[in-house]
């Protein structure tokens, strides 16, 4: 982007890669032949030039560094000829690095959308495909739902169906699903890590869940909200809990949405009870400390013996 570019007819652009070279020791930066960018004449106070690194149309490498020389001419007649001016004391020479691609992070949560009343639920699993770097192939994923013996039981209406990675919280509804069964739900996707489709990977994030009967632990509703002594720290509210005490481990992932990171961890589950407004609650304090302010996805797998009890994702928007 540039800022007030006045008193120019026209500016061109020279793209370069830098290089090391073994015998100095030294890094020196090389013209970039392919990289042939069209020269700016309709200017503006405020300008932003947009680079295409589609696959195949450039040699640039992710995390690599690079500079852009900004040359600005004027437009002079001599003799009744118009003749550009390269204006040597404007313009500049900017480097900056072009940021590793990240993968994307894929968050899913199984929500109950029927009560433990009968012998069969239906689930509706809200799906999340983070996709900060637009590795993804074409956009799009699917989707397959297997039973406990690897059965394919997807339900007709998402056999085939392409779901696109800009849409957040995609419902997927599955029904006549069986009390006391695992079931696993497997959001498949491609992605293009080294901007060359040649190199194109096939990926898959599995989420399992168990339909828990009636008499078994129950996580109730969860939402997270920020701490009251440390504000970029994440409380994990929780109500409607049915034998929540039976839970002893908690593992979690904080995806920031807005640069791919993520913050991993597992700890003693030990929330507090309280009572807000006349309803009882526990809060589960997360140790992390948030990096800037933003949207996170929270992936939380609550454990009891060793055996996952819950998982399930939860979005937090970190006000400051």
């Amino acid at each position: 982007s540039m800022d007030r570019t006045m008193g120019f007819d026209e500016i061109r652009y020279n793209f370069y890669k830098r290089v090391f070279n073994e015998l100095t020791g030294e890094y020196s930066y090389e013209l970039m032949e392919d990289m042939n960018i069209p020269s700016t004449n309709a200017l503006q106070n405020n300008m932003t030039l947009l680079l295409s690194v589609n696959p195949g149309e450039t040699s640039l490498v992710f995390g690599d560094y690079y500079r852009l020389e900004v040359i600005p001419y004027v437009y002079v007649t001599i003799d009744g000829v118009r003749t550009p001016v390269r204006l040597t004391n404007e313009g500049g020479v900017y480097d900056f690095n072009l940021r590793s691609l990240k993968n994307p992070y894929v968050g899913v949560k199984g929500v109950y959308t029927s009560d433990y009343t009968g012998d069969r639920n239906v689930i509706t699993f809200v799906t999340n495909v983070y996709d900060n770097s637009r590795v993804v192939v074409d956009d799009t994923y699917t989707v397959q739902l297997l039973d406990e013996n690897g059965n394919d039981i997807t339900p007709e209406a998402y056999v085939g169906y392409h779901a696109s990675t800009r849409r957040y919280n995609t419902e997927f509804l599955a029904s006549d699903l069986e009390v006391g069964h695992v079931y696993r739900f497997i959001v498949k996707y491609s992605v293009d890590m080294k901007n060359n489709i040649e190199s194109t990977v096939d990926r898959e994030y599995v989420y399992e869940i168990n339909l828990l009967s009636s008499d078994d632990i129950n996580v109730g509703n969860v939402v997270a909200t920020g701490n009251n002594i440390y504000p970029n720290r994440i409380d994990l509210q929780f109500t409607s809990s049915y034998r929540l005490s039976l839970i002893d481990t908690l593992s979690y992932s904080i995806y920031n949405s807005s640069d791919g990171s993520s913050i991993d961890g597992s700890i003693d589950f030990e929330p507090e009870e309280k009572t807000v407004g006349g309803q009882k609650i526990y809060v589960q304090p997360l140790p992390d400390t948030l990096p800037a302010t933003g949207l996170y996805y929270v992936q939380l797998q609550f454990l009891y013996d060793g055996r996952v009890v819950y998982d399930g994702g939860i979005d937090y928007t970190y006000v400051g």
